[in-house]
């Protein structure tokens, strides 16, 4: 099965550096064979400036987003957090394989090919676990457990459902996916 390995660096300078110091220490780590099978995917707003320093690094693809595609992934409450919902869904309709997405300040310290391998049709991998919603352990999780208590939602045909208040929060920093984990995402 083929693996990719999944970043969005667009805005700042710093992103892009924080990414390109996430790939070095990927490729310092990861097994040969595992390589060899993984494609990096790029979605960037900065492909001239992070080309020169890839260009000997074989099995990478940058996908150029702009101000607008950025823009419209926000959504119309402009939330900087949505884009990385979009953008898995847009690589899914790109690729078909075992993702593992990584935000750019991720740090590779050892071989993630097992990481890789447990992603399946039932399983994904998710970073770390921050707590039950209704902990009170920082403030995120007092405000999402307020946002959690005031609203019902809506999925499939309108039906209504509340979140639990012992629901696990997991930190989104690194996700191991495959296509048929978007239902998911919507």
């Amino acid at each position: 099965m083929k693996y990719f390995l999944l970043y969005q660096a667009y805005g700042s300078k710093e992103i892009i550096a924080e990414m390109l110091y996430s790939i070095m220490t990927f490729l310092n780590t990861t097994k040969k064979e595992t390589l060899e099978n993984t494609e990096i995917i790029i979605y960037t707003d900065s492909e001239a400036y992070i080309v020169p320093y890839l260009k000997d690094i074989i099995n990478i693809k940058i996908i150029t987003v702009n101000e607008n595609t950025i823009k419209d992934w926000k959504g119309n409450i402009n939330f900087s957090h949505r884009v990385k919902i979009k953008l898995i869904e847009d690589f899914f309709k790109r690729f078909e394989g075992k993702l593992f997405y990584v935000d750019t300040d991720t740090v590779f310290k050892k071989d993630v090919t097992p990481l890789f391998e447990n992603i399946s049709e039932k399983d994904v991998i998710m970073h770390v676990f921050e707590g039950k919603v209704n902990s009170g352990v920082n403030r995120v999780m007092k405000k999402t457990h307020q946002f959690v208590n005031k609203n019902t939602f809506k999925v499939g045909n309108n039906n209504q459902f509340r979140i639990p208040e012992d629901t696990e929060q997991w930190n989104a920093g690194v996700l191991g996916l495959q296509k048929n984990h978007s239902i998911i995402l919507n």
